[in-house]
């Protein structure tokens, strides 16, 4: 009991309650400032973030657009295409008039045997221009796809 009436341990208590009441204050500040830091980084990545999307749905827009006249002008070209090989295989019919024999047999390759245009059957005139209308359709559809990937390339570049 005496010992409390000793100023030494109060004193001594009066210190360890202020240095204890000051470390809980630095803890709590302290606290405090990492989470307001924490929230700012937060917010600023969410800034970030926010702002490529956009930038991304800007680019994803545009490229959509350029693939959608891309593809209007594929068809455009297609239609046109199936035209004029519609005129042509009507030229044909007028001009090869002589359809294949039914009994027909090719002569073997090498053979020495040549062929014109001019002396080709209806039925392998016609064969040869659908070929060829599907071989231009194929190089439309190219042409627009490396147009589409460039025109890609250039926009996440």
């Amino acid at each position: 009991m005496m010992a409390w009436l000793n100023w030494r341990v109060w004193a001594a208590l009066a210190l360890a309650i202020a240095f204890s009441a000051t470390g809980w204050q630095a803890y709590v500040i302290g606290g405090n400032s990492v989470q307001v830091k924490w929230d700012a980084a937060k917010l600023t990545k969410a800034a970030a973030n926010l702002v490529a999307e956009q930038d991304a749905r800007t680019k994803e827009r545009n490229l959509q657009a350029i693939a959608d006249t891309l593809r209007k002008s594929q068809n455009d070209e297609i239609i046109k295409l199936g035209i004029s090989l519609d005129a042509a295989r009507a030229a044909v019919r007028v001009q090869h008039s002589t359809p294949r024999p039914a009994d027909y047999v090719a002569p073997v390759a090498g053979a020495g045997a040549g062929c014109s245009g001019a002396s080709l059957y209806t039925q392998d005139a016609e064969f040869l221009i659908r070929e060829a209308g599907r071989a231009d359709a194929q190089r439309l559809q190219l042409e627009t796809c490396q147009t589409q990937y460039n025109a890609a390339y250039e926009a996440v570049k």
